[in-house]
């Protein structure tokens, strides 16, 4: 319902578009009804569905509206994630078919030439427009992910190098691998994967020589316990209260300190002495207690 019309007796009085009170506010210079008006609803005009990335899609009831940019005009105008280079509309030929039209505005900066396009491209009654959205990811980035200190999406620029975005050691955990690491790139034109691996330590001792990245790539950065095991510490005693045991040693302490659990204990015994031996990769040390 979009049109009112305001009768005093037989005289019409005014005619109200309820649009320019719901999309524009309060108008002054309405007539007020009084006593023994009519107020007639007339039957509902042409209308379109404007659908899709706008910001009041719904159906509206056509007046003087003929074009394409009107019609969005109503619906409040597009949103910034509309994509303006690909509108469909479907149109119904009465007591015919249906047929699809497609506006197809070519990739222009500037906005008048875009309101040129829209404002030529003439809307009939029960046309469905449909504005779709841009793409749903960021093609102007880099993805930085694994054994980092700051994982995620970093901007990308032309020549761009891995190390613009890991700089030092500092950017990453650690004890990274530095004989290996990766790049997943997504390559034109329909955006296959490969995977180009380098050198992280190279590519830090060398930043000029580091890979160049592209757009949408990702660097994949590795633990070195990712290709070996981790150092253990083994410790046997020979006291009976404890069985020997076994845990990773942690690399950043010269001497693992460990825990003795025991298993087996024996209440109200009381242990004397007890020998300790601990050994790792390139140690091995003892005690006694």
């Amino acid at each position: 319902m979009r049109i009112l019309k305001h009768y005093r007796g037989a005289q019409l009085v005014e005619t109200v578009d309820v649009y320019d009170l719901l999309l524009h506010g309060v108008k002054t210079d309405l007539q007020r009804l009084e006593n023994g008006d009519t107020v007639q609803v007339p039957p509902i005009g042409p209308e379109v569905t404007v659908e899709g990335m706008v910001r009041r899609p719904a159906i509206y009831e056509l007046r003087d509206e003929k074009t394409l940019a009107s019609a969005l005009e109503l619906a409040g105008g597009l949103l910034p994630a509309a994509a303006l280079r690909h509108i469909e509309v479907q149109r119904m030929v009465a007591h015919d078919k249906q047929t699809m039209l497609s506006v197809d505005i070519p990739e222009i900066e500037n906005a008048a030439e875009v309101t040129k396009k829209l404002e030529s491209f003439e809307i009939h009654d029960g046309d469905r427009i449909r504005i779709y959205p841009i793409v749903p990811y960021n093609q102007d980035t880099i993805f930085i992910e694994g054994h980092v200190v700051r994982p995620g999406r970093y901007s990308f620029r032309a020549g761009m190098r891995v190390t613009d975005v890991i700089s030092s050691y500092q950017d990453l955990l650690p004890e990274p691998a530095g004989q290996y690491a990766e790049i997943v790139r997504l390559n034109p034109p329909d955006f296959h994967p490969s995977v180009e691996s380098f050198e992280l330590a190279a590519a830090l001792a060398n930043p000029a020589q580091a890979p160049v990245l592209q757009a949408m790539d990702t660097v994949q950065i590795f633990s070195r316990f990712d290709f070996e095991n981790p150092p253990t510490v083994s410790i046997g005693a020979t006291c009976a209260l404890l069985e020997p045991i076994k845990r990773p040693a942690r690399s950043a302490l010269p001497t693992p300190f460990i825990w003795l659990e025991g298993s087996h204990r024996r209440r109200r015994r009381r242990m004397r002495k007890c020998s300790v031996t601990c050994r790792t990769e390139n140690s091995r040390s003892s005690a006694s207690a």
